[in-house]
């Protein structure tokens, strides 16, 4: 079996259960009827959403969220005053409340990870009820996926598995592979093997497994919970006391601040500074001996956008994705840095200087929103007075933002 025979095979073999959707849970007894429109809310049921806009113009709005959907979003700026917006103007929505802030939580309960085809990811395991396997999450209870919609499974590590270019890839617990066709999961897991012998594997043997379907990602919007998933989904609804509503099954989330971190409508516009290759160098008379690349945090972030730990003084240049380009990010000067630090950050394009900062122990943060007019970003630490000692800085949430799709 060679080359893509295996993906092709995936499509013309005998007819496979090919479950309509990604999702299914099941609703609670409690009463979620309850509207925003002045009526009282079930006791232990969170309606309030604090939430902070980011638009692409880099205005910011917070405040309550009242209602939003795939045509506008109302949100209480101050208790008294609504505000509606058009999801085209909206960058990205931030979640998050005094218990649950932003951050990269992995609280999940479940170890193991799934990759599907539409971009989305989730904490997971496998559970077999009545000879059916389910793929179970804490946020939206069932992911329904055909092996057609797998990219890959990890059962102990949120770390994307081990793959193979041509043939589907099967990982064992003491660590031997098997290459071939991935045929169905049931109590085992059945690979047709290159020499075309059919093996089946105890599910609870596997480690992880890796198959060739490709990629389809479209520009649905996305949101990303506490727990590290990302989810991908058409249709959605989220009304004040009800909660959140999505997919063609009706998923309810009821305790949005909880579960629910960011919230972006068209992923396309978007792209983490972290995703991009840069090229690091020396800034001239500022001695060091190294200049490393910056240090992405791992695990999974809001909006796919990691911290970047940068070491100065240094010079980093990116070639970016298009031209006027916006950023938004914050630069932080960390606590463990603010004995001795004191450093400047100078940003700038082919056009001349955006944006020059301190940061110091006095005034560590710098909010960046700033345009990028041409297709090379350019970023520089420098020492301010007190030597190199601790010049180094953590960028978060690092996002270029587009007014159209960026390629």
């Amino acid at each position: 079996m060679t080359g893509p025979l295996p993906f092709m095979n995936r499509f013309n073999q005998s007819p496979r259960a090919f479950l309509e959707g990604h999702f299914k849970v099941l609703l609670s007894s409690m009463a979620l009827a309850i509207s925003a429109h002045g009526q009282t809310q079930p006791e232990g049921l969170s309606s309030e959403a604090s939430v902070e806009v980011v638009e692409y113009d880099f205005s910011k709005s917070r405040g309550t969220l009242i209602y939003f959907d795939h045509e506008r979003l109302v949100l209480n700026t101050d208790g008294a005053t609504t505000k509606a917006f058009n999801p085209n103007d909206i960058a990205l929505v931030r979640i998050n409340s005094v218990e649950s802030p932003v951050s990269n939580a992995q609280t999940s309960t479940y170890p193991g990870r799934i990759w599907l085809t539409d971009g989305s990811h989730y904490s997971t395991e496998p559970i077999f009820r009545r000879g059916r396997l389910i793929w179970k999450n804490e946020m939206v209870g069932q992911i329904r996926a055909s092996l057609d919609q797998i990219i890959a499974y990890n059962r102990s590590s949120i770390v994307f598995p081990e793959s193979s270019p041509n043939d589907d890839l099967v990982v064992l617990k003491n660590g031997d592979r098997i290459e071939g066709l991935i045929d169905r999961i049931e109590g085992d897991l059945f690979i047709e093997q290159v020499d075309g012998s059919m093996n089946g594997i105890p599910l609870d043997r596997v480690g992880s497994f890796a198959l060739i379907n490709d990629p389809m990602p479209d520009s649905t919007a996305r949101l990303w919970s506490v727990n590290g998933d990302k989810i991908a989904f058409d249709s959605f609804r989220y009304e004040q006391g009800l909660g959140l509503i999505f997919g063609e099954r009706r998923i309810h989330v009821s305790d949005l601040p909880d579960q629910v971190v960011g919230f972006a409508y068209n992923v396309d516009r978007m792209t983490p500074l972290a995703d991009l290759p840069v090229e690091t160098s020396g800034i001239t008379g500022q001695l060091r001996y190294h200049n490393p690349a910056p240090v992405n945090d791992g695990g999974f972030w809001p909006f796919d956008a990691p911290p970047m730990q940068i070491s100065g003084p240094i010079r980093l240049e990116w070639d970016l994705p298009g031209n006027d380009l916006g950023l938004i990010a914050t630069a932080v000067l960390p606590p463990a840095f603010r004995k001795h630090g004191s450093v400047e950050l100078v940003i700038s394009d082919e056009s001349g200087e955006l944006l020059r900062r301190v940061l110091t122990r006095e005034d560590p943060t710098c909010d960046i929103r700033i345009r990028i007019r041409g297709d090379r970003l350019i970023m520089e630490l420098h020492e301010n007075g007190d030597g190199p000692i601790q010049d180094s800085i953590r960028l978060d949430q690092a996002i270029l933002l587009g007014s159209q799709a960026i390629d």
